[in-house]
């Protein structure tokens, strides 16, 4: 009677153990579709890991869920439509960061970027949303310093760190560069 008890308990705990196992890896698959589906608006970088795929334009999706929001990177690389005027005559105020910033999951007209340049209202006034996702405060210094001259801003928002926290690196394996 004890060794069919024994028994049992050793099935129940192989079996949950088989369970949490099935659990994980059906969750880790997810995680990785997740990050592919946003390398598709992304391509390498040698010194950031990535960047963001100028000319891409597609519906958001999140787990195989499409949201009805468009993602669209211009051709010089930032979330946005394609900058027609000049900005060398205008105020350029550049906001950089991670997916906070660049407002993963939302419409264009929903991200704080977006806001700032309606609020203000300014025709000399540009706002640029430079962030890229998955970004650790290491690549967004990375990114001001290679692209401060370029756009050549009047004031930059800096907002990120999240990434930092949770090992950018689990997440994007070899692209990442070392945090700072």
């Amino acid at each position: 009677m004890k060794m069919i008890k024994k028994w049992k308990i050793y099935l129940v705990i192989i079996l949950a153990t088989t369970l949490l196992i099935t659990l994980r890896l059906i969750v880790k698959v997810k995680v990785k579709a997740e990050v592919f589906k946003m390398l598709r608006f992304t391509e390498r970088d040698k010194e950031l890991g990535w960047r963001l795929r100028s000319g891409y334009s597609d519906i958001f999706y999140i787990f195989d869920f499409p949201f009805n929001n468009e993602i669209k990177i211009n051709s010089i690389g930032i979330r946005g439509e394609e900058i027609m005027e000049d900005l060398k005559n205008k105020f350029v105020i550049l906001c950089i960061g991670d997916s906070t910033t660049f407002g993963w999951g939302l419409d264009i007209y929903d991200t704080y970027p977006y806001m700032l340049e309606q609020e203000i209202n300014a025709k000399k006034l540009s706002v640029l949303n430079c962030a890229v996702p998955g970004y650790n405060s290491s690549q967004i210094k990375k990114y001001f310093i290679n692209n401060l001259a370029k756009f050549n801003p009047y004031l930059v928002i800096i907002m990120g760190g999240v990434n930092d926290t949770i090992v950018t690196h689990h997440f994007f394996w070899n692209f990442a560069p070392p945090f700072l």
